[in-house]
């Protein structure tokens, strides 16, 4: 298959759609929190997640270079942990809830035009991509409560624990309706990040002519991309890209394979490590310095 530049266009436009939801509600965390950092702060905190998700198993650097990016920002290390803590109480649930909607509504699809021909291909595949939901999940769970430890142990100076991702204001109920709406917005920019990702799939196969029904390759995009949280390689090398070659995508061409992990690793692990070679030029230099 060959991408049209319609489908590249329009996975670019995804990407940067994801980067922007993804820094606005990083953005909209913190100042309920109580701390106020720009765009570009949060763009390069963000992508330098992708860095370290990348270039670890299961995605577990990402909210370590995440929290270096914002403590390089300025951002306390208490308003730090209890900013991302919410972030994952608030997305993991998100995503869940759009990955049980799609396995509910093209479940059936996506086993008829892909799962029994994964099942048919060597090795455990199939197996692992049947999995993959209850384990995601599974993983979620584990990281938002791993989180939640870190924000209860973690105290300021004064010895107080850390400030709370939403900081409620004076006032009762008006309190309680403020932090409500930033969960709100919190949760739809999460639901934005989500389909971004799962979307790139399906307009990269559209624009090169797939057949594919789109209810198939959205579940296998999400399968593969949601997948990576439980791969014992960076970024889920190997596995998933057997997957997504066993028709696990709906597909099985390499040259798409190749295009899709452009788009949903290589442009955010990319400018995370562009960002990350920064910060450490500027660290050498400062301590060349003296």
């Amino acid at each position: 298959m060959t991408v049209g530049w319609t489908g590249h266009l329009a996975a670019a436009g995804l990407v940067g759609l994801d980067l922007l939801a993804r820094t606005g509600r990083l953005r909209i965390l913190l100042r309920a929190a109580g701390q106020r950092i720009g765009d570009g702060d949060a763009l390069r905190a963000n992508v330098l997640a992708d860095f370290g998700s990348a270039i670890t198993p299961m995605r577990v650097g990402g909210e370590p270079a995440r929290a270096a990016g914002l403590r390089m920002a300025g951002v306390p290390w208490p308003r730090v942990v209890g900013a991302l803590a919410t972030e994952v109480a608030v997305a993991a649930p998100v995503t869940i809830a759009i990955g049980a909607g799609l396995v509910v509504a093209f479940g059936g699809q996506w086993w008829r035009d892909a799962g029994l021909r994964v099942q048919r291909t060597p090795g455990p595949i199939g197996l692992w991509l049947a999995a993959v939901v209850i384990v995601a999940g599974s993983a979620w769970w584990v990281r938002r409560r791993s989180a939640k430890l870190g924000a209860g142990r973690t105290r300021s100076p004064s010895g107080d624990r850390g400030t709370a991702a939403v900081a409620p204001a004076p006032g009762g109920r008006r309190a309680l309706g403020a932090g409500a709406r930033v969960v709100a917005l919190a949760a739809l920019l999460s639901a934005v990040n989500v389909g971004c990702r799962i979307a790139i799939l399906p307009v990269l196969m559209w624009s090169a002519g797939g057949t594919t029904a789109v209810g198939t390759v959205a579940l296998g995009a999400f399968l593969l991309t949601y997948g990576q949280l439980v791969t014992p390689s960076p970024a889920g090398v190997g596995m998933i890209d057997a997957a997504f070659l066993a028709g696990g995508a709906g597909a099985a061409d390499l040259g798409l394979l190749l295009a899709w992990r452009l788009y949903t690793t290589g442009i955010g692990a990319g400018l995370g490590g562009l960002v990350a070679a920064l910060y450490l030029g500027r660290f050498r230099i400062l301590r060349a310095s003296r």
